[in-house]
């Protein structure tokens, strides 16, 4: 029996405190609680908190790596988990357990709460949830999430979402259908909002449809995504750019409360280098999108037959560079290389994507930097490197590799492909609706704020950070929603997924590693390398039961817990709990709880 007063004093939003007397408390009982987050996110007094299971790391049994103080096993407890990762704030190990449990609905509906594109994420997310697993940080090998995540997508009989009220007679209009304009519509939509999105493309998506090939991503699942969202309420205007008519200035007179741009990073950037401007170089945005339009290679306007593709030189190492490599190798090259000025081990694209590269036959060439494209300017005989022994950045954030003396060399290529980044294509756009740029032709934005130096105006997604990735561009447009909605109410929102914390869990609860189920990492299946000449998806899903044999490799670290003395005894999280972990104990008025 717990002693705690029945009056508490709570706060909600900017109306002041209050004090209320309560006649029971929350109770969650952790065998049962698999730590969806759900009663988290919906406690009106944040008086629920994720707690995380410290790893024993000491004894020979447990630690295969370093030996680890109990100190040191504490602090990484708290400090690592993959709801720490999700840039939306999915808490994984929920739907995980699902998973486990062959609950594939509970899985889906779990996941689509806080993501309007499940089936992108479970395809082409960078998985940053997957980096903070204490699976594969401590023990062996992280959790397949992604994986996991798209069994969920694949297995559910229902994909449908419930109508989104709109009951807030405001109008929010969005420029651009990718993946930072989807997400900023659907949390605004959430909200009440009247939401519409203005597209210039007849479908949807930007770079993620024109931009990834048809091997790593299935176009349909993500317009049937899109479509879900479309049904529930989420109105999407296509071909009508905005810019000239309307422009920006034209949706304010319209009525519309808030305007926001997330038109992406759809320009490839080229580097200016000697022989850069020859027949046989492109940038890969360009390559990809003749790539996915399905366009004959023969037909582009500088022709490249597929046949004559022997020796394709890539410059860069993200997943655009690797994309674009891979793709080479489809069409028909007999060489690809990446050359790169990041080193073996930290190139920029997923450790995966690289595996996946190299088994196709992509080469690197780490830490060196191109100086000149050995050309006619109507064909190319090779391209010249400098090596680097270290990458630093300049007062504007680009990279500044330092060269070493006397390195100079070349390698053959007849086709070199720049994969150094993207930037926003949007100085009309800007220059008529008076917007600032930065020096990379990105929008300037209040970064508290998220708005432009035009009132009523904001920006997300790679308009704004073309360095991102699909998670980040999604995320950004989770925040341009807050921000949004923070402006029109003229109130600050505490963003509880940046500011998500987690404590540590008691000692009695510490997660003996030896003592677990011996279970291997399922590995995900893929297409056969001798089919890998063609579009076909190379990752082809887990079997039901190879979900839940990998789901059941979760250490489950985590769960939820209430702090007595901050719940009011409202019942709000019992109403959401999936798994009926929660309880309620009475207080009576000597403050003793039952």
């Amino acid at each position: 029996m717990d002693d705690v007063t029945n009056a508490v004093n709570i706060r909600l939003g900017n109306t002041g405190e209050y004090t209320i007397q309560r006649t029971c408390v929350a109770h969650i009982d952790t065998d049962l609680c698999i730590n969806c987050g759900k009663c988290r996110r919906l406690c009106p007094v944040e008086a629920i908190t994720e707690m995380q299971r410290a790893i024993c790391r000491f004894c020979p049994d447990c630690a295969q790596g370093d030996v680890m103080l109990k100190e040191e096993q504490n602090e990484y407890a708290v400090s690592h988990a993959c709801s720490l990762g999700c840039p939306l704030g999915t808490t994984p190990e929920g739907f995980v357990n699902l998973v486990a449990e062959e609950r594939w609905q509970d899985a889906y509906d779990l996941i689509s709460e806080l993501n309007p594109l499940p089936s992108l994420c479970a395809m082409i997310c960078s998985h940053p949830c997957m980096d903070e697993c204490k699976r594969g940080t401590l023990i062996d090998t992280s959790i397949n999430i992604r994986g996991l995540k798209r069994a969920a997508v694949e297995n559910v009989s229902v994909k449908a979402r419930p109508v989104f009220k709109q009951n807030i007679d405001k109008r929010i209009a969005i420029v651009g259908a990718g993946p930072a304009g989807i997400t900023a519509a659907f949390y605004l939509a959430k909200k009440g909002y009247k939401v519409k999105i203005f597209e210039k493309n007849p479908q949807p998506g930007g770079m993620v449809r024109m931009g990834i090939p048809d091997f790593r991503l299935d176009k349909n699942m993500f317009l049937n995504d899109v479509k879900i969202l479309e049904e529930a309420g989420i109105e999407i205007q296509y071909n009508s750019p905005v810019g000239s008519k309307p422009t920006i200035n034209d949706l304010i007179t319209n009525g519309y409360a808030a305007v926001l741009l997330a038109t992406g990073a759809s320009k490839g950037i080229d580097l200016p280098i000697k022989g850069s401007l020859s027949d046989k170089v492109y940038n890969a945005v360009t390559f990809m999108q003749r790539v996915n339009s399905k366009e004959p290679v023969n037909n582009w306007k500088n022709p490249v037959k597929a046949a004559e593709m022997n020796k394709v030189v890539i410059i860069g190492s993200g997943s655009v560079a690797l994309d674009t490599a891979r793709t080479a190798v489809r069409l028909g090259a007999e060489k690809a290389i990446c050359a790169c000025l990041e080193a073996e081990g930290e190139l920029l694209a997923p450790k995966d994507e690289v595996l996946e590269a190299v088994e196709e036959g992509v080469e690197f060439i780490t830490s060196v930097s191109p100086v000149e494209i050995e050309s006619n300017f109507i064909t190319v005989k090779g391209v010249r490197f400098k090596k680097v022994s270290s990458i630093e950045k300049d007062e504007n954030g680009r990279l500044k590799p330092i060269i070493v003396d006397d390195s100079e060399f070349s390698i053959e290529a007849d086709t070199v492909i720049f994969a150094v980044g993207q930037r926003p294509d949007i100085k009309l756009l800007a220059r008529k609706a008076g917007l600032e740029l930065d020096h990379r032709g990105g929008l300037i934005v209040d970064k508290d704020n998220l708005m432009t130096a035009k009132e009523k105006v904001f920006a997300a997604g790679d308009i704004i950070n073309s360095r991102g990735s699909v998670i980040t561009a999604m995320e950004s447009g989770r925040v341009a929603a807050m921000k949004i909605d923070d402006y029109i109410n003229n109130k600050k929102q505490v963003d509880r997924t940046k500011e998500h914390k987690i404590d540590l869990a008691c000692n009695e609860e510490k997660i003996f590693p030896i003592r677990l189920e011996k279970l291997s990492p399922i590995n995900m299946p893929k297409t056969d390398m001798d089919k890998r000449k063609s579009f076909l998806p190379v990752e082809l899903g887990y079997t039901k039961a190879q979900a839940v044999m990998e789901a059941r490799r979760c250490m489950k670290c985590g769960f939820e817990k209430v702090d007595k003395d901050k719940c009011i005894g409202c019942g709000a999280c019992e109403t959401v709990c999936p798994e009926n972990a929660i309880s309620f104990r009475s207080v009576n008025m000597e403050g003793d709880i039952k």
